[in-house]
């Protein structure tokens, strides 16, 4: 039941794709940021994205 909730909860709180492509395209690197640091918040955005246009089954949508 924990995680049926848990699921749930996190499901509403995910962005868009438009706003991951958003806020993908947007990012810079601080400058106290290290690259591993900024590489972990791409792949982050990258994976949320990806994870929804998967969930959709809207692969194209990650090409275009």
């Amino acid at each position: 039941m924990y995680e049926e909730i848990k699921t749930r909860v996190l499901n509403e709180h995910k962005l868009s794709p438009a706003a991951y492509q958003e806020k993908f395209g947007v990012l810079r690197k601080d400058e106290k940021e290290t690259y591993t640091m900024f590489s972990t918040k791409l792949e982050a955005l990258m994976d949320g994205y990806l994870d929804h246009a998967m969930s959709v089954g809207s692969v194209t949508c990650v090409i275009c």
